[in-house]
């Protein structure tokens, strides 16, 4: 009997040990932050994704100090400090975009959470634990396949072809459309009247809704009048070598070619 308490001792403790072995992390760097990462748990405890909702993750841009993501409703945003120590991290630039959705408690939790964050470091298993001032640990980050996000519209865009014909304006200059990750607007230049709405865009897809513009009547309205049109049938994007971007509607079929002028 003695002997069989002995043994299941050793094994409670072997197994113990090992626990506290494998949960130990080491120092990390800023190249090992580079890229996008899926937020596995908060507080030790596992994310659990409410339904129609994203499932949450933050991206680190480590040559413009960047950072970008999803809480599981709105786009997180923001800036880091390229030149803190090794290890050393504060999300105090971040921002949010400020859409309502159905389940806002695990978004808040998370937002929360990087509020308390001070330190990164690698785990045994390549994951990055976020940690607090005292070196608990906030959050575990896994690292994710690279995937388009909103993030990659923003910025101001030149219309090169509209249902597979090239556009220009008559004076020569290029029509553009800007996205506006800060407030998920955009604003599209015509020869008359200029459009702006709002869109929202999860992985792949593409909205565009509460389109809007000026009353004004001109000579010239052929491009507004289609832009408008097939707005509203885009249903997904694509963005190819981060500098042409490409609308589809419903059927897949490409109904605008842009190429990338610069970021916001």
């Amino acid at each position: 009997m003695m002997r069989k308490i002995f043994i299941a001792c050793v094994a409670a403790s072997m197994a113990a040990l090992f626990a506290c072995q494998s949960s130990k992390t080491v120092k990390a760097t800023l190249s090992d932050l580079k890229g996008e990462w899926n937020i596995l748990s908060v507080d030790g405890v596992d994310v659990t994704v409410p339904e129609g909702q994203e499932a949450p993750f933050i991206g680190f841009d480590t040559t413009e100090g960047q950072l970008f993501g999803n809480a599981s409703c709105n786009y997180i945003m923001g800036s880091f400090d390229m030149n803190s120590e090794p290890g050393v991290i504060d999300f105090s630039g971040m921002a949010s975009t400020r859409r309502m959705c159905p389940d806002m408690a695990l978004e808040q939790k998370i937002l929360e959470a990087f509020g308390r964050v001070k330190s990164y470091s690698l785990t045994a298993d390549g994951d990055i634990q976020l940690s607090d001032a005292d070196g608990k640990a906030v959050m575990l980050l896994e690292k994710r396949d690279p995937q388009v996000s909103a993030r990659d519209l923003n910025g101001v865009w030149n219309v090169k072809t509209l249902a597979d014909t090239p556009v220009e304006s008559p004076e020569g200059k290029p029509y553009q459309f800007t996205f506006n990750l800060s407030d998920m607007t955009f604003f599209v230049t015509t020869d008359c009247n200029n459009l702006n709405g709002q869109f929202k865009s999860e992985a792949n897809e593409l909205e565009f809704f509460s389109v809007a513009a000026t009353m004004m009547a001109c000579e010239n309205m052929a491009f507004e009048d289609n832009i408008k049109a097939v707005i509203n049938d885009v249903t997904t994007y694509k963005i190819t070598s981060d500098t042409l971007l490409t609308l589809y509607n419903k059927e897949n079929i490409p109904v605008v070619t842009m190429v990338k002028e610069s970021s916001l």
